[in-house]
């Protein structure tokens, strides 16, 4: 009894909230779940809240922060921009032989032998055809990682829990990563691409311990790669010496001289970005993230995105975000906050691009499930976060010509049954835009 009065107290406030807008008595009937849900839906063609309740209320918003760190990127940086890679030579040219060693150095690229773009799984083409370029037949030295250059490494960022760090989804950026810092182990021993990780057995699952850049307990499975340089440097040697330049790793001078001959480019920004959006994908997101301060710290790059809040004169009173992903539990935003962020981001001048960041409900990325049917079905575009007890969506509502119309933001924390809360919301939600307001005609039920 005391939970359907829980129920009932939250819908009525929901639909009550609604002004100048007729609701009908099946929306009335609408009931979210006992949760701590906020919800804003701002009419971008009116330019009016229409839908307000708990709006300025603090919730854990867990992957729908990416979309805050897209907008921060499309804010500042040009959407065709790419991370840059050097490859550097340590040494001269005799002979067709490099007398030094070769050089990769790391700027935070997280798309670094990713099988998402075919670009990114030859990075090691890229690289041979640099040393092609050059000239060289053979290395002297060693293929060397340099982790140390315009790079400022942070570890795993706040509120990121230890249960996390073991799996692909708590992988840890590096200045050098790659194939999305996870790796393969097999019977228990690390793969042989990535002779520098050390797994130390003792009680327990294999696990990532944080800080330290090795795997402990026992098991098999795909877990985070606390050593991605190992792996990238292990790959990129094997495949310069299957097309014929030998790596002869004898210790050479290291005099500080340096030639940069050639450089990998990653994917445009933009693609990386509608990429992680459409799959949530951590790594590039926190890649990004950093991307606003190349050559700083994570802190650097989260004042950059303060900046930009700043410029759009949001309320950031007790606002908080510690990471580009969403994945800390510290992170703290309202609806109020990130629905205004999304109606300024479609009023910019990037608008369209960025809204062409978010996968279409029913249809496709982590919301390819939500909607799917209804009349809302590839009209709503939605970044969705997830984690225990936290359900969020946050995008927009689109025209017939894919302009954005109205802004939606939902956010629960602390309900029982996610299927059911995502139910109700469905209902609301097409109640709302098909019967009430009229917004999309609808002869469905």
């Amino acid at each position: 009894m005391y939970l359907k009065w829980i129920c009932f107290t939250i819908a009525v406030g929901l639909l009550l909230a609604i002004p100048n807008c007729a609701v009908s008595e099946e929306s009335r009937e609408i009931m979210l779940p006992p949760a701590d849900a906020g919800l804003y839906i701002y009419d971008l063609t009116s330019d009016r809240v229409v839908v307000d309740h708990n709006s300025d209320k603090l919730y854990i918003p867990a992957s729908v922060t990416k979309a805050i760190t897209t907008a921060s990127v499309m804010s500042l940086h040009d959407s065709l921009e790419r991370f840059v890679t050097p490859v550097i030579i340590s040494g001269p040219v005799i002979d067709c032989e490099l007398q030094g060693d070769l050089i990769i150095r790391g700027v935070g690229d997280p798309t670094l032998g990713s099988a998402r773009w075919s670009s990114t799984v030859a990075v090691c083409d890229s690289v041979l055809k640099a040393l092609r370029k050059a000239g060289i037949e053979s290395i002297k030295g060693s293929v060397r990682a340099d982790e140390n250059t315009l790079w400022v490494s942070n570890g795993v960022p706040s509120g990121w829990v230890d249960s996390d760090l073991t799996y692909y989804y708590g992988a840890e950026l590096f200045a050098i990563n790659f194939d999305g810092n996870t790796i393969n182990i097999s019977k228990g021993e690390p793969n042989r691409k990535t002779p520098a990780l050390k797994i130390i057995e003792d009680r327990g699952p294999l696990r990532r311990v944080r800080g330290e850049r090795q795997l402990r307990g026992k098991g098999s499975g795909r877990v985070a790669n606390p050593v991605p340089y190992s792996t990238f440097i292990s790959s990129l040697t094997q495949a310069l010496e299957k097309t014929g330049i030998k790596v002869k790793g004898e210790e050479v001078p290291r005099d500080g001289y340096e030639r940069q001959i050639g450089t990998y480019s990653s994917p445009v920004f933009v693609d990386i970005m509608r990429s992680l959006m459409f799959r949530s994908d951590n790594l590039m997101a926190e890649g990004m993230l950093r991307a606003l301060a190349p050559a700083e710290s994570r802190d650097a790059a989260l004042e950059e995105q303060k900046g930009v809040w700043e410029d759009f004169e949001l309320n950031i009173k007790n606002i908080t975000v510690e990471d580009g992903s969403g994945l800390s539990r510290n992170n703290r935003l309202t609806p109020r906050f990130l629905g205004t962020l999304l109606e300024q981001m479609a009023r910019s001048s990037v608008g369209r691009s960025y809204v062409s960041l978010f996968p279409r409900a029913g249809c496709e990325g982590t919301v390819k499930r939500l909607l799917k049917g209804t009349p809302l079905e590839g009209r709503l575009v939605l970044k969705s976060g997830s984690m225990n007890k936290v359900q969020s969506y946050a995008g927009y509502l689109l025209d017939d010509d894919g302009r954005a119309t109205h802004v939606v933001v939902f956010m629960a924390n602390g309900f029982i049954d996610r299927a059911n809360l995502k139910l109700r919301l469905e209902k609301f939600l097409v109640n709302f835009f098909c019967r009430d307001n009229g917004v999309i005609e609808s002869d469905s039920e």
